[in-house]
């Protein structure tokens, strides 16, 4: 429950900052989705990758030194369930790129709506991702204080 209420308000502040992004004529957005976003997500995924493999090796310590193996059962499966929304949001952002609509060919106003759907799902998946991160980061520093 908690990720849909997350990922609702993902979806009301990418629809603010594009409703805002669109008011003020700035094509950086635009300029953003089609030149930097993957990269940008790629190098994102990567990070979150490394700490996930940070994150078990401190919990196999922990395990070994407390002499109970499996204490952190439901933690690495929490990790694993983090990691794999990571990489189904990476991939849908990269399936909604290769989906989205021009926006120098809109002609009618069912293509523009269509291309502020797509950004806001793109932009909310963005921002889920860097939640997943802080999510990633937040246990690693628990983890860290425990030693």
């Amino acid at each position: 429950m908690r990720l849909l209420g997350h990922l609702f308000l993902f979806l009301v502040i990418s629809s603010l900052i594009i409703l805002v992004n669109r008011s003020t004529n700035s094509n950086f957005l635009n300029h953003f989705f089609n030149n930097q976003l993957i990269p940008t997500l790629a190098s994102l995924v990567g990070f979150s990758i490394v700490a996930v493999i940070f994150l078990i090796g401190q919990l196999d310590i922990l395990e070994t030194k407390n002499g109970k193996p499996g204490i952190f059962s439901k933690t690495r499966e929490e990790i694993k369930h983090n990691i794999y929304f990571v990489l189904i949001i990476f991939t849908t952002i990269f399936l909604l790129l290769i989906f989205k609509i021009d926006s120098n060919s809109l002609i009618d106003n069912i293509s523009k709506i269509k291309l502020f759907v797509f950004e806001i799902l793109i932009l909310a998946g963005f921002l889920s991702i860097i939640f997943s991160i802080f999510e990633i980061m937040r246990a690693t520093f628990k983890l860290n204080k425990k030693k």
